[in-house]
């Protein structure tokens, strides 16, 4: 991941009260990081299967244009990421419907 999209990243963790271990956990994980950094250049309700896309384009090792790849990084977004993002406040991700708002 480039220098940008860590400092993305870190600007949207940086915004919420967590101390400093929670925030080195959050940006620990590269998905983290890309999602943050998806989400910070997007503004209102964004659908998951939009930030799954965008990360997957970003992600290395990953083909952005194979569905499975895609399908992946949703899933692990979903399930991991995006809950645990909203849990400490960065985001609210609303898993009944896949949206996420920064």
């Amino acid at each position: 991941m480039s220098q940008r999209s860590s400092q993305h990243a870190t600007a949207l963790v940086r915004s919420t009260d967590l101390t400093p271990d929670e925030r080195y956990r959050l940006l620990a994980n590269d998905l983290r990081r890309d999602a943050l950094a998806v989400l910070e250049h997007r503004s209102g309700r964004v659908e998951l299967s939009e930030v799954a896309a965008a990360v997957a384009a970003r992600t290395d090792g990953v083909d952005a244009t194979a569905a499975d790849g895609e399908t992946r990084v949703e899933t692990a977004l979903h399930h991991i990421h995006l809950p645990k993002l909203d849990d400490f406040g960065v985001v609210e991700y609303d898993p009944e419907v896949n949206v996420v708002v920064a």
